[in-house]
């Protein structure tokens, strides 16, 4: 006696991705509990601009004579 499913392809293609989902919301549920994606540092830069200017292909450019960068960790 020969068994068909009807419609097997789609039901295993949407358990699939089912359990794709789920993996997924697991995995973002385990972070946020471990704080994985809480703000840790807090990061600036600073850019002190001179003069030079110059035209480079009909845009004005300026160039950077200075730049600090500051990491605060909150």
């Amino acid at each position: 006696m020969k068994f068909k499913i009807r419609y097997a392809d789609q039901i295993v293609g949407v358990a699939s991705l089912a359990a794709i989902a789920a993996l997924i919301v697991l995995i973002f549920a385990i972070g946020a509990n471990q704080n994985w994606f809480a703000k840790k540092n807090s990061y600036y830069t600073f850019f002190v601009f001179g003069g030079g200017f110059f035209n480079r292909n009909g845009f004005d450019v300026q160039r950077i004579f200075y730049w600090k960068s500051k990491v605060c960790k909150s």
